[in-house]
């Protein structure tokens, strides 16, 4: 059997999930995120509709014919499934799960208010990862659209592995041995944490820096000038910074990329996300890997990049929670007791800081 098959299939199994009473709106991509259109065809939800755009990635046209290629090949039966390049009221009012997958996206205000009350959006990733220009937050609230995230680190799907894994896939990809190989590591959170773990699990020197330091094994970014007679022995500089927006290499910080070019010219650089500007990384003649830099908040180099399972995996867990949520929200249940139940008896996960009944609250002017 098709490996991507059977990792859909193995995933469809471990979730127990179920959409047969639900219509699904995701995307028609194309790589492995293809093989995500087959999650809730497989599922046996009532109706698919896949939406497709054209990107650098491939036209719809190309997209839209992959699919159709590979559901032959593999002998699936696409009769629930409907591909479109784009959305109209009709497909809109019908959906009970809205994806927030990439060709989805922005999910509009326009989209939102065309949804059904009882309709859901999972996010197929934490909530801190959130961006307002993916998704209308505040308009989602005031139709009482419920969206929560997926607790990565819960035990039921726990992706910190592969985000470890990222920390040593770009080592590699830099020609670099990996054990005993000297790196000077920025980003906290799940990957900054997660590649921490790998690395020292793996014989990896590394020297740490992050925002706001939390222990003695963590430095600050103002720091960064202290440890330049440190940082030029070692053998890469390598961003995960998926939360701090700001440029870390700068003036103030003490420490610039014609700095690094200066102290030592063999540093190479690596990114998998973070806010670095690509033209510097040129003009730096520094050895850099990849050569598509995305802006802050994105990731240049992920798990897409190293297999398909985190792609599918991490999919099924959102679309897991998406059918819990929508069938919670059918059955009358309502958002506060919906969010209730599912940050307490699944791997949903609330906004942090200000939780989305904190919010409703305040757009509705509710009275706490």
């Amino acid at each position: 059997m098709n490996r991507e098959l059977s990792i859909v299939k193995e995933q469809i199994k471990k979730f127990n999930l179920d959409l047969s009473e639900l219509t699904v709106i995701t995307e028609c991509a194309s790589g492995f995120y293809a093989y995500n259109t087959f999650v809730p065809i497989l599922a046996k939800a009532k109706k698919v509709i896949a939406v497709s755009k054209t990107t650098s990635h491939g036209s719809y046209d190309q997209n839209k014919k992959n699919i159709e290629n590979l559901a032959e090949e593999l002998e699936i039966n696409t009769s629930t499934l409907e591909i479109v390049e784009k959305l109209d009221e009709q497909h809109i009012s019908e959906a009970d799960i809205i994806t927030n997958s990439g060709h989805v996206r922005p999910i509009s205000n326009k989209i939102i208010s065309q949804m059904k009350r009882t309709a859901v959006i999972p996010l197929m990733w934490e909530t801190w990862e959130f961006r307002d220009d993916d998704l209308d937050l505040n308009s989602a609230i005031q139709n009482d659209i419920l969206v929560l995230g997926t607790k990565e680190t819960s035990s039921q799907i726990d992706m910190r592995g592969y985000a470890g894994a990222l920390g040593l896939a770009i080592l590699v990809y830099l020609k670099l041995e990996v054990y005993k190989t000297k790196v000077v590591l920025f980003g906290k959170e799940i990957l900054g944490d997660a590649i921490v773990e790998m690395f020292k699990k793996n014989g990896v020197e590394y020297l740490w820096f992050v925002d706001n330091p939390a222990n003695e094994s963590q430095k600050s970014y103002k720091e960064l000038g202290n440890y330049k007679d440190i940082i030029k022995s070692y053998d890469v500089i390598l961003f995960a910074e998926h939360s701090f927006r700001d440029e870390i290499l700068t003036k103030e910080h003490g420490l610039t990329l014609k700095d690094l070019s200066y102290l030592n010219k063999e540093i190479k650089v690596g990114i998998i996300a973070g806010n670095i500007r690509e033209n510097d990384l040129i003009e730096s003649n520094l050895e850099y890997f990849p050569k598509k830099i995305m802006p802050p908040g994105y990731l240049s180099f992920q798990t897409y990049d190293m297999g398909a399972k985190p792609v599918i995996e991490l999919f099924s867990a959102g679309l897991k929670i998406g059918q819990q949520m929508a069938m919670h929200r059918l059955n009358g249940m309502s958002l506060e007791k919906t969010i209730e139940f599912m940050i307490t008896k699944s791997f949903a996960m609330d906004f942090i800081g200000k939780s989305y009944m904190d919010r409703y609250k305040e757009i509705r002017g509710i009275d706490c």
